[in-house]
């Protein structure tokens, strides 16, 4: 009884207030006049139109609840994410382009009176309906809202209501502000979470306070409007909180760093999320950065708390980018790796905060790959079946678009010509040390997960970042599959190569110790397996590293050839080929060669399906299946290659 008196209190509360407190035409943005320069337009008109045709493929996707045309969505009806989020983003997506830009009918589909009378206020009604604000019906099971992420999804419906305001019925505006009102409060009542292994709340902490800063925008004369813009703040800085920050006096907009009691990076702007440092989440300041917009159009400077800890954190995500806009993950992926058309945004981001002079040509390598991606596809959409797995991804990639596009109104080319960031990068912190030249990068990750990642700096990267890479498995008669774990490092780097010197253990019964050294193209390892007490190994399959071998991606070839003095292989995608071969030369596509002085036993075993929206296959270079007993410090295997990107 008491939740159901305080939620009918909070809701009479909310429609009480949304008639005097809204948001009025003289509230809205000014008439958006671009202040970028013509490189930055070029970028933005291309970017447009992907948009477009990313939209006109989502409206292909939305249909009518229960034959009901005035209520729409593109999911299945239900109150979580799958549920929510690829509306919520769709839909501001569909206002965005309703107000700004060179809209075409002509790619778009429909006529903007069209796309607003025909799918926004549809759609906007049906979100409004099912969430806990929308009515009293307390039985309905399906309704959203104060719930994890939902602050984030209202932040996105009332950002797409905001950019269209005025065209919009007055029941979909109230509802809006309910919606706004109630998710926004329910965070001011919360203080930020902390933590700073294996999973970090920076990005919860993000998208946490955009709830903070659309709420006082919708309502402008709101009695809560100080409370939500002070909270927005604390939010927002404690997103980025390093543990050297709270050691400091250093207050940013009124926040005191050593207020908190956590962090939530490494003091060397590195993070870790699902137990890997991980560029993804690297990139979470994408979402508190999108507050920054509402300044921008305003003509206001943007203040210092939006500014925090996030160029750090940029920096570090430019020795990740490949040529072709995608990242490199050096301690392993466990989403998409072919995320290329999301991180125009943060491109575009950092050049209107911080006019960084890298983010214009890394913009473009992103348009470059957004195109070629469309062009695969006649329905518009940019990502093609089995490039992704997560439900919102084809929605909320067009929302991180308009907010790419209104960032570029902004920006200007620096008088500086961008150089590569190559060289050493040492994250002490992160536990990764990373060799990156115009031909190749190597990486070595000694954290939670410990991997040893090769790829080409190239558009085609070769190699993907699977568990393991690197160092492999081995399995003991009667036993499971074990991979290495780190008991011991010795690292040493100087500004153009990297020598480590590492025991791992695979179980509790083999030692392996490893000798890797980077230099320049050139990645050198020398691996030994020991006994630490009497066994019978069946398998051992370690020096493993995986292809990638994908039957879609735009910038490979749709096969892998790998070359011996004795042999020439073709492995097709999803060849589910099985070869045992041994050499002491290979040659991977004419652009990698591994050489041994003593012949290495090799299996290369083609992907029989995709794993993580990729294909990949595994060139295992010490591979031995034979059961075989050894003593207690007894040399189990021992080889040593280089590995030498052409």
């Amino acid at each position: 009884m008491k939740y159901l008196f305080s939620v009918i209190c909070v809701f009479l509360l909310c429609t009480s207030c949304v008639k005097d407190q809204a948001l009025t035409k003289a509230d809205l943005y000014p008439s958006l006049k671009s202040e970028n320069d013509s490189l930055w337009q070029k970028c933005a008109d291309r970017l447009y139109i992907s948009m477009q045709k990313q939209a006109s493929y989502l409206l292909g996707t939305v249909r009518s609840l229960n034959g009901n045309d005035n209520i729409k969505l593109l999911t299945e009806y239900g109150k979580e994410e799958e549920n929510i989020r690829p509306n919520v983003t769709a839909v501001a997506g569909f206002a965005f382009l309703y107000t700004y830009g060179d809209y075409n009918p002509l790619i778009v589909g429909i006529e903007r009176n069209e796309l607003k009378e025909q799918f926004i206020i549809p759609m906007m009604r049906c979100m409004i309906r099912k969430h806990i604000m929308g009515r009293i019906r307390l039985t309905d099971r399906s309704r959203w809202g104060g719930q994890f992420q939902s602050a984030h999804w209202a932040y996105i419906l009332g950002r797409g209501a905001y950019w269209m305001w005025n065209d919009l019925p007055k029941d979909i505006c109230e509802g809006i502000l309910r919606i706004v009102s109630y998710e926004a409060d329910i965070v001011l009542s919360k203080m930020p979470p902390m933590q700073l292994e294996f999973d970090t709340k920076c990005e919860e902490n993000a998208w946490n306070a955009q709830i903070l800063a659309i709420a006082p925008l919708l309502m402008p004369l709101d009695t809560r409007c100080e409370l939500w813009r002070e909270a927005q703040k604390k939010w927002v800085v404690s997103a980025y909180i390093r543990p050297i920050d709270l050691l400091s006096d250093k207050n940013i907009d009124g926040v005191n760093l050593s207020s908190f009691n956590e962090a939530n990076l490494f003091d060397d702007y590195t993070l870790e999320n699902h137990g890997i440092v991980h560029p993804d989440y690297m990139s979470s300041f994408i979402l508190s950065a999108q507050i920054a917009l509402d300044y921008k159009m305003r003509g206001v400077e943007i203040p210092d708390f939006l500014k925090f800890g996030i160029q750090g954190l940029y920096d570090n995500l430019k020795y990740l980018i490949l040529p072709d806009g995608g990242l490199y993950y050096p301690s392993g992926q466990d989403w998409r790796i072919f995320r290329n058309a999301d991180w125009i945004l943060n491109h575009a981001l950092m050049n209107m905060i911080f006019q960084d002079k890298d983010s214009y040509d890394y913009a473009n390598q992103c348009m470059d790959t957004i195109e070629r991606m469309q062009e695969r596809n006649p329905q518009g959409n940019t990502y093609s079946k089995g490039e992704y797995f997560f439900s919102s991804t084809q929605e909320h990639l067009l929302f991180w678009w308009c907010n790419a596009w209104l960032a570029m109104q902004f920006n200007k080319t620096s008088s500086l010509k961008s150089k590569p960031n190559l060289g050493i990068r040492d994250l002490v912190y992160g536990k990764i040390v990373m060799n990156k030249t115009e031909k190749s990068i190597h990486s070595l990750s000694y954290g939670k997960n410990l991997m040893l990642l090769v790829g080409r700096n190239q558009k085609d990267r070769l190699f993907s970042p699977e568990n393991d890479s690197g160092f492999g498995t081995i399995i003991l008669e009667n036993e499971q599959p074990v991979g290495a774990k780190l008991k011991n490092i010795s690292l040493e780097t100087d500004s153009t190569s990297f020598k480590a010197l590492l025991d791992v253990a695979y179980g509790n019964r083999v030692k392996g110790v490893y000798r890797i050294s980077s230099s320049n193209d050139t990645l050198s390892v020398q691996e030994t397996l020991i006994a630490t007490s009497d066994l019978n190994i069946k398998e051992i399959a370690t020096s493993s590293f995986f292809l990638l071998n994908n039957p879609y991606w735009i910038y490979e070839q749709h096969k892998r050839i790998i070359q011996t003095p004795k042999n020439h292989f073709v492995f097709n995608p999803v060849s589910k080929k099985d070869i045992l071969f041994s050499a002491n030369r290979l040659l991977i596509d004419s652009s990698v060669v591994i050489i041994s002085s003593t012949p290495l036993n090799c299996r290369y075993k083609g992907a029989e399906t995709s794993e993580k929206a990729r294909y990949y296959d595994q060139l295992c270079i010490n591979y031995r299946i034979e059961k075989r007993k050894f003593l207690r410090n007894e040399i189990v295997s021992e080889i040593s290659y280089k590995m030498i990107f052409k």
